[in-house]
C-alpha cells in the first residue's frame, strides 16, 4: 500500500492530525490519479472506493461538485448504513442530519430495502410505513471528524453551488442486515444507476485542498 495512504488511514482511524491527513492524501491522489475512478451516486455526489483495509473496512472518497450534480429521482436522501460511517471533511462544509424513526401517524414514508447489483442499486418497498423527526443537524467544516453509527437514519447535505469532499472509512460492517432508505409511500420498485463520472475530479479537488 502507498506510504502516504497508510499515514492517512492511521490518522483517520485515530481521528487526529487533520492537516497531515490532507497533505498525505493530496500526495497520494497526485501520485495515483490515473488509478482513481469515480462514479455518480444517486444522491448527486461522486464517489470512489480508494482501497479496502484488511479487518477494518473500505476507504471511500465522496465529492459534491459546486456546478454539476446528477441527482436521480425520486430523491430519497434519508437512509441508514450496515456499517459505521467515520467521516473526515477534506474540503468545504457538510451538514449531517440525524433522524428519529417512529410508527406512521403523519408525514409518512415507506421503508425501502436496498440491494446492489454490479454497482447499481435496486430499492424494494417493504410493508413498513414510518415517520421521522429531525433529532439534530450539525455543520461539519474542513478538518473535522464525525461518525454515524450503523442503523441510524441520516442524510448528508452540501449547499447547492458549494464544493465539498469527505474521506469515509466504513467499519464494523454487518453482513447479516440490509441498508434501508425512506421514500415515497406509493409501493413500487426503484432502480438507480451509478454511471462513470468523466469530470476531471482530481484536478478539481487539487484546486480546493
Amino acid at each position: 500500500m502507498d506510504i502516504n495512504l497508510k499515514h492517512v488511514i492511521k490518522n483517520l482511524l485515530r481521528k487526529e492530525e487533520p492537516n497531515q491527513i490532507v497533505q498525505d492524501f493530496k500526495r497520494f491522489i497526485n501520485y495515483n490519479s490515473n488509478q482513481i475512478k469515480f462514479n455518480w451516486h444517486p444522491l448527486g455526489f461522486v464517489h470512489s472506493k480508494i482501497c479496502s483495509i484488511p479487518k477494518i473496512g473500505d476507504l471511500r472518497l465522496h465529492i459534491w461538485l459546486g456546478e454539476n450534480r446528477k441527482t436521480q429521482l425520486p430523491y430519497m436522501p434519508i437512509h441508514d448504513h450496515v456499517f459505521n460511517v467515520n467521516s473526515f471533511i477534506l474540503t468545504g462544509n457538510v451538514t449531517n442530519k440525524v433522524y428519529e424513526i417512529g410508527n406512521a401517524t403523519e408525514d409518512l414514508y415507506r421503508k425501502y430495502e436496498a440491494t446492489y447489483i454490479n454497482g447499481d442499486s435496486i430499492l424494494y418497498p417493504t410493508k413498513e410505513l414510518l415517520n421521522c423527526n429531525l433529532k439534530n443537524s450539525t455543520i461539519h467544516s474542513k478538518g473535522t471528524f464525525y461518525t454515524v453509527p450503523k442503523g441510524v437514519f441520516h442524510e448528508s447535505m452540501v449547499d447547492e453551488g458549494e464544493f465539498a469532499s469527505t474521506l469515509v472509512i466504513a467499519t464494523d460492517k454487518d453482513e447479516t442486515i440490509k441498508p434501508y432508505i425512506l421514500g415515497p409511500v406509493k409501493s413500487e420498485k426503484f432502480f438507480y444507476r451509478r454511471d462513470t463520472c468523466s469530470e476531471p475530479i482530481i484536478k478539481m479537488l487539487n484546486k480546493k485542498i
